[in-house]
C-alpha cells in the first residue's frame, strides 16, 4: 500500500526560512528575512567559521556586499529580536 503525503498539512507545518538573491553572487546578495522584527544584527562567516562581516539591519531585505571577500561559500547568520536563522551564500568568480 502506498500512501500520500497531506499536501495542506505539509505546507501549513513548513516555516520558511531565509532567501537570498542572487545567489551564487559576485558582489552582493539580499537577504529576505521571512518575518517582522524591529533590530538585527548581521554576521557573515566563512567556511572555517570565522567571522569576516558584521552590522545592524533593521528591514526585511538586507543588502549584504560581498565584494571584499574571496571567492568560496559563506554563511549568514541573522539574528532578529525574534530568532535566528542563517543560510549559505556562494561567492562566485566574477566574469571576465
Amino acid at each position: 500500500m502506498i500512501k500520500l503525503k497531506d499536501k495542506e498539512k505539509e505546507e501549513k507545518d513548513r516555516i520558511p526560512g531565509l532567501k537570498a538573491w542572487p545567489n551564487p553572487t559576485q558582489t552582493y546578495t539580499n537577504v529576505i528575512v521571512n518575518h517582522d522584527f524591529e533590530k538585527a544584527t548581521v554576521y557573515v562567516y566563512d567556511i572555517l567559521g570565522r567571522e569576516v562581516q558584521r552590522f545592524k539591519a533593521d528591514q526585511r531585505t538586507i543588502p549584504v556586499n560581498m565584494d571584499a571577500h574571496a571567492e568560496g561559500i559563506y554563511i549568514v547568520r541573522v539574528e532578529t529580536d525574534v530568532k535566528t536563522q542563517s543560510i549559505k551564500i556562494i561567492r562566485g568568480l566574477k566574469k571576465r
